[in-house]
């Protein structure tokens, strides 16, 4: 079982293989970060026995669905996503100061047959300076 960092914020997107070929997702990382660190990436398998997708939340959630894609978390470097098949690409951070923290998008690198791509979500993320609650 993968183990993440306690209480850091986690923020995830969907990746689906569209092609005609197995890929194998190899790291997860951020694009344009600003004030904020990737503590680790994750990938959450979507399939029939877990349908959850985390879009933000907490490496600590209280909600029994997410904690439950969180036992189901695996590192990325050897995960295969089938044709047509999608996942959960997700990433824990925080911020390296008390101002905001952003990054322009998460970065998903895969290769098929050995030949290594990267894809750019389109979801910025933005970590207030001050909490909401």
């Amino acid at each position: 079982m993968v183990r993440p960092p306690r209480g850091a914020a986690a923020v995830g997107s969907v990746v689906v293989n569209e092609g005609d070929e197995t890929l194998i997702l190899e790291d997860i990382s951020l694009v344009g970060a600003n004030n904020l660190e990737l503590l680790d990436g994750y990938i959450f398998p979507i399939d029939g026995d877990n349908g959850f997708v985390l879009g933000a939340g907490s490496t600590e959630p209280e909600d029994p669905q997410e904690r439950a894609a969180w036992a189901t978390a695996q590192q990325p470097g050897l995960f295969e996503l089938s044709p047509g098949a999608a996942a959960n690409a997700v990433v824990a951070v925080d911020k390296t100061t008390d101002a905001q923290g952003t990054a322009e998008a998460i970065r998903v690198t895969y290769s098929i047959d050995g030949q290594q791509y990267t894809a750019d979500t389109t979801m910025t993320i933005e970590l207030a300076a001050t909490t909401c609650f």
